[in-house]
């Protein structure tokens, strides 16, 4: 560990060590080796619940590509702001890997932007389809949904995707600058409406409390989200982490803010920080507000029994669906 730049470790004694220096990049990442899958036991993973709210199942996590150009205030910098992908051999290669060693064929993306590279997508679907092979795709972690046209969408279908994550954040265009996301809310809306007719199930991101937000922009979100097509939701509250822009900003503007933040434990859907210059009342009443608008929508209800992947284990999310509702309609 000693001679690895850049990592923080403990020694066998206790002690955190943190090295100097910093990792080298690795621009082609297809000269990477296979990650050592024997290391870990994967059978436990399958036990467990995964990213992707389908419980149940035997899958693997797969990372096709590192980084993100996109400048997002909240996101972390780990990769860097340059993408790095896989080809779509590549990507292959490990899948028929995992299949053949494991007898895997359902597969979880873990990318931050999967499909930052269209062409990649629809070389990746034609190899698959050229190959004869069969298996199952979910990207928990989302997709940037307004890059995404019909032509990709089909290949989605088509190399086996059923579930897909879509972040909004939210629905507010001036915040989606002032956050640096800039993601286009039509398209958003137009890429789920594709996808859904596919009947590949949907879920959202949403965020709520972003300095400088208002009232009405925490409206849009909510209408935003409810209007879309997507199955289900989460409204998660803004969180500045360490090493972010978002950061940077309130520790500038809003230090008395960051006073009382604790990180160890954090819960991301039950966080009590508020970055708005509103009460806290009204910004926890909104979120309140949008659990109850969107899980209690009659179609939705309808459209979430209908498309959910595995229908008989819909029982185990009952509890979290409920809860949800609960805290909108009680106010807790």
């Amino acid at each position: 560990m000693k001679n690895i730049p850049g990592i923080v470790w403990k020694n066998k004694d206790g002690e955190v060590i943190e090295n100097p220096g910093v990792l080298p990049v690795v621009e082609d990442l297809n000269q990477l080796p296979i990650p050592a899958y024997d290391l870990i036991d994967l059978t436990k993973y399958w036990k467990r619940q995964s990213m992707a709210p389908i419980p149940f199942r035997k899958y693997a996590s797969v990372v096709s590509s590192r980084g993100c150009p996109y400048q997002c205030m909240w996101c972390h910098r780990i990769f860097g702001r340059k993408i790095r992908m896989y080809s779509a051999e590549r990507i292959v290669e490990e899948i028929e890997y995992l299949q053949n060693k494991y007898r895997i064929n359902d597969f979880e993306f873990l990318d931050d932007n999967f499909n930052f590279d269209s062409k990649r997508v629809l070389d990746f679907s034609e190899l698959v389809s050229k190959k004869g092979l069969k298996f199952k795709a979910a990207f928990p972690n989302a997709i940037r949904a307004d890059l995404v046209t019909e032509e990709v969408a089909e290949a989605f279908y088509n190399f086996g995707t059923y579930m897909c994550s879509f972040a909004l954040e939210t629905g507010s265009p001036r915040l989606q600058k002032f956050t640096h996301k800039n993601l286009d809310i039509p398209k958003f809306l137009n890429a789920i409406d594709m996808m859904t007719k596919k009947k590949i199930y949907a879920n959202g991101f949403c965020m709520m409390g972003f300095p400088t937000e208002t009232e009405e922009e925490l409206q849009m979100t909510i209408d935003v989200a409810d209007g879309s097509s997507l199955h289900t939701a989460s409204f998660f509250t803004v969180i500045p982490f360490p090493g972010t822009h978002l950061y940077d900003w309130v520790k500038q503007n809003k230090p008395e803010k960051l006073k009382d933040l604790r990180f160890t434990d954090l819960d991301f859907a039950d966080a009590r920080i508020n970055l708005t210059d509103l009460p806290d009342e009204v910004l926890f009443d909104y979120q309140r507000k949008a659990n109850k608008k969107f899980y209690t929508n009659p179609k939705r209800i309808v459209r979430l029994i209908k498309d959910y992947p595995k229908p008989f284990s819909l029982v185990v999310y009952a509890p979290i669906y409920f809860y949800r509702v609960t805290k909108g309609l009680l106010n807790i």
